[in-house]
């Protein structure tokens, strides 16, 4: 009986892992699947605190400190008028309160270097079948249209999610690779190195024809994070200064090759620069965005200790943009584009120190416990929150709250993604 228990036990653990990779997997591919794994594995997951006794709760405050901005949102229940639109933020958001409680009780664990590591590949090949749907895509579409300009940028590339998300995805799966090749080298083969190189080379070039402003900025940051700790923490200051030319020249070439990859970046600055003679009816993407900064933070300070309430933030917004003229804005229903300025409509200032303090703190414990893996993630998700309200997608809950927990709670176990240098 307890042979047929263990069985089960361990079948049980199987199965759940592997729904896990497959939630993992799928993440970049088709999102209308991960609800449906979410609960699978939450399920899973409670057979497993039920049955398995050897679960044990892994550091409570930063699971509360996870979990907060979550918290801070179910207040706006009852004071919201929209309870539609506030219940349905709840439900978005729930994965922020799945999460972290599920990884740090090890009722998912990756702090196994096999399992870690595969989740690792699992993620990047998503990323890359992912991409290969877009670019088959294209090309039907440039037959279609023998126009080849517009089916591969932007939006009529990223069909699968918006540029910015897409962007951020394949950004992490760079990261992931470099922190194999150049963090845990010895123990992958030279054939797999290889094949790392030619995929960020692939995911580089796929970054650029995404023409996400924040994907590209969020590239040269993580690539020169990578070269500075070539160069600092390895001490290989030729090796880490060839890779920063290396990288220099193949960006340089993609502008070369791709005019347009810069377009956006001119108009970013342009717009910038002419904001006060900005025609409000025939606005572009940046000025846009401004105004809409620019509205949030004005609402924000008419509600600075409690905001609106996540039910009635949006529709606050959006009147704002009526009355102010920003029809673009009004007619999409665009919202604050900006994760803390969301976060101070819905709840105030409090809600933007909340949010604050879930990224600062694990940039800390990370820098602390030598974790440039997880110091990378956390500055992409920083990046992120300044141009997209990403916490109101079920694409930037998903991806931040299964990271952040996973990597954060491998810090606070076995550590398999520290990246100190070994002692000579």
């Amino acid at each position: 009986m307890k042979k047929l228990n263990s069985n089960i036990k361990k079948n049980i653990d199987k199965v759940h892992y592997y729904s896990f990779l497959l939630m993992i997997f799928m993440l970049p591919i088709y999102r209308q699947l991960i609800p449906l794994l979410i609960g699978i594995n939450t399920v899973l997951c409670f057979v497993k605190f039920l049955y398995f006794p050897k679960t044990k709760w892994t550091r409570p405050w930063f699971v509360f400190l996870f979990v907060l901005p979550y918290l801070f949102i179910i207040p706006g229940i009852f004071f919201s008028e929209n309870t539609f639109e506030s219940n349905f933020d709840l439900g978005v958001k729930i994965p922020l309160l799945i999460f972290p409680i599920l990884f740090s009780f090890s009722l998912l664990d990756l702090t196994n270097t096999k399992r870690f590591r595969e989740t690792i590949y699992f993620f990047i090949f998503g990323c890359f079948i992912a991409s290969l749907i877009c670019l088959v895509h294209s090309v039907y579409m440039f037959v279609q249209t023998d126009y080849w300009y517009y089916v591969f940028y932007y939006v009529n590339l990223s069909i699968l999610y918006h540029p910015s998300y897409f962007a951020m995805f394949l950004n992490f799966a760079i990261a992931l690779l470099l922190f194999v090749i150049i963090c845990k080298r010895k123990s992958v083969s030279l054939r797999e190195r290889k094949w790392a190189i030619l995929l960020i080379i692939y995911f580089l070039t796929f970054i650029i024809f995404l023409n996400s402003k924040a994907g590209i900025i969020s590239t040269g940051i993580t690539l020169l994070l990578y070269v500075l700790y070539i160069i600092f923490s390895r001490k290989r200051a030729v090796l880490g200064i060839t890779i920063l030319a290396g990288i220099i020249s193949i960006i340089s070439m993609l502008i070369i090759l791709i005019p347009s990859s810069t377009s956006r970046f001119t108009e970013a600055f342009t717009a910038i620069k002419n904001l006060k003679h900005t025609d409000k009816s025939t606005i572009d993407g940046t000025s846009e965005r401004l105004f809409i900064w620019k509205y949030a933070y004005e609402l924000t300070l008419e509600n600075p200790l409690i905001g609106l309430g996540n039910g009635d933030a949006k529709d606050k917004l959006i009147a704002v943009y009526k009355q102010q003229g920003l029809q673009n804005a009004y007619k999409q229903r665009l919202n604050a584009h900006n994760q803390f300025l969301q976060n101070g409509l819905a709840s105030g200032f409090p809600g933007i120190a909340v949010l604050l303090a879930a990224l600062i703190l694990p940039l800390f414990v990370s820098r602390s416990k030598n974790s440039l893996l997880y110091f990378s993630f956390i500055l992409l998700i920083f990046i992120n929150f300044q141009v997209e309200s990403m916490l109101e997608t079920q694409a930037g809950v998903v991806f931040y709250a299964i990271f952040n927990a996973a990597l954060f709670f491998n810090i606070y176990s076995t550590n398999t993604i520290n990246t100190k240098p070994p002692t000579r």
